[in-house]
Formats: structure tokens, C-alpha cells, sequence
């Protein structure tokens, strides 16, 4: 499974590197991050699609990469993990907003208040897939 850590680990090689060139062999490589070949090839299409890096792919699973600026301020930023815990904060403060809203409302409006309260019910559910 891919996961945020190890989309960072990924990232973090390629910040850390003394150049802003580098390349991947998928089939050697990806057992240093512990995940498939398609794994990684999907790791690397994601930074690629998300601007991070540009490549160069050869026949036999070797990659040359080139590092963008993006990549290092992403990277500096927290990463996919920070991305991951700023969702996951966003999605509690979403969910405390609409279970205070509910609890302020008119009795007059109980049904409305019962409907803000099941969503913020559920929101705060979600949250545990988050962990």
C-alpha cells in the first residue's frame, strides 16, 4: 500500500540529492522502499503529474529525474504526511463548526439542527481512516 510516509521517503531522496538530476531504476529500487515495482512507477507518475519532477524513461525500468524548486518547497512544507495532518485537522474543525452550529440553533429549527449534527457525526467518524 502506498502510503504518505512512503511517498516522503520517496520525495526526500530526491530534496536531499546534491543535484537537482537523478535517476531510478524501478526494479532495484523499490524494494529500498519497501513497495512493487508498479508502486513505485505510480509514485514517481504522481510527483510527475504534480509538477515535482520531469523525466526520462528509458526501456528496462530506468528513470532519469529532474528536481523541481516545487519540490523542495512541498517537501519543507511537511510533505504528503503535513498535507495528510492539515486535511485531517481541517476535517475536525469542520466537524466541531457543525456540531456547535447545530447545538446553536432554535428549537424551531430541530430538524435542520439534527441534520448538521448527523454530518458532523460523520465527519468526525471519517477522520478515523485518517490515522
Amino acid at each position: 500500500m502506498i502510503t504518505p510516509e512512503i511517498k516522503d521517503h520517496v520525495l526526500s531522496d530526491l530534496v536531499v540529492s546534491e543535484t537537482m538530476q537523478c535517476a531510478t531504476d524501478l526494479n532495484a529500487d523499490c524494494s529500498k522502499y519497501g513497495v512493487t515495482r508498479g508502486e513505485y512507477s505510480a509514485i514517481i507518475d504522481q510527483l510527475e503529474k504534480m509538477g515535482f519532477i520531469t523525466c526520462t524513461r528509458f526501456l528496462g525500468g530506468r528513470i532519469n529525474m529532474c528536481v523541481s524548486v516545487d519540490a523542495h518547497d512541498f517537501y519543507n512544507r511537511g510533505g504528503f504526511v503535513g498535507q495528510e495532518m492539515l486535511l485531517k485537522a481541517n476535517i475536525e474543525k469542520l466537524g466541531l463548526e457543525l456540531d456547535k452550529l447545530a447545538k446553536d440553533l432554535a428549537p424551531d429549527h430541530l430538524d435542520a439542527a439534527q441534520k448538521i449534527a448527523s454530518i458532523g457525526t460523520a465527519i468526525m467518524s471519517a477522520v478515523g481512516y485518517f490515522h
